[in-house]
C-alpha cells in the first residue's frame, strides 16, 4: 500500500470510480488519446501553497491527484483542465467528496497584505471533523467568494448566479 497524506493511493483510486469523469473506462478520451495515456499520478504536498503551486502550474492532465494531509483534489478535465474533484478522509476512514473546484479563482482570488487568506480555508478543510463541518467551512467560503465578486464587479449578490457559486458534493 503506497500512503499519500492520510489516503492511500488505491483507496483514492477506488473513491474515483464513483465519477465518471475519472474512472476506469468512465470518460469517452476520443480517438486521438487513450485512457491509457492517462494514468493516475500522485503528488504529496506539505503546505498549502504548495498545493496552489502544483495545481496552478501548467501543463496539467487530468487523473493529477494532488494530496494535502486529508484533503485529495483530483482533476477531472484532460488538456490543462482546471476543474478538481475535492475529496475528504476522515478520522473514521470514511471518504467522501465535497465540491469540484477550479483552483484559478481560489489562488489569484485570496491574496491580501496579510497573506493568502484561502490557505486558511485548506487548513480549516483539513482539520473539519465531520462532512457537516466541511459543508460549512466550504460554503461559507463560497459565499465569502461571491460577496467578494460583487463587491468588485459593484453588482448586487443577486446579479451573480446562485449556481455558480453553489456547494455541491458531486461531480
Amino acid at each position: 500500500m503506497n500512503r499519500i497524506g492520510s489516503f492511500t493511493q488505491e483507496e483514492i483510486i477506488e473513491k474515483c470510480q464513483e465519477n465518471p469523469r475519472i474512472k476506469d473506462g468512465g470518460r469517452e478520451f476520443g480517438s486521438h488519446i487513450s485512457e491509457k495515456d492517462y494514468p493516475f499520478k500522485f503528488y504529496e504536498l506539505k503546505e498549502p501553497q504548495d498545493l496552489f503551486y502544483q495545481i496552478g502550474r501548467n501543463p496539467r492532465f487530468i487523473r493529477e491527484v494532488c494530496v494535502f494531509n486529508s484533503l485529495a483534489f483530483i482533476n477531472q478535465i484532460p488538456d490543462n483542465g482546471d476543474e478538481w474533484w475535492a475529496l475528504k478522509k476522515y478520522t473514521d476512514d470514511s471518504i467522501k467528496a465535497f465540491s469540484n473546484i477550479i483552483f484559478e479563482g481560489l489562488i489569484t482570488s485570496g491574496w491580501t497584505p496579510n497573506g493568502n487568506v484561502n490557505e486558511k480555508v485548506i487548513k480549516d478543510l483539513d482539520a473539519a471533523n465531520s462532512p457537516e463541518e466541511v459543508e460549512s467551512i466550504w460554503s461559507t467560503y463560497l459565499q465569502t467568494e461571491k460577496d467578494m465578486l460583487a463587491r468588485v464587479y459593484k453588482s448586487s449578490q443577486a446579479e451573480i448566479a446562485d449556481d455558480e457559486m453553489e456547494y455541491d458534493p458531486h461531480y
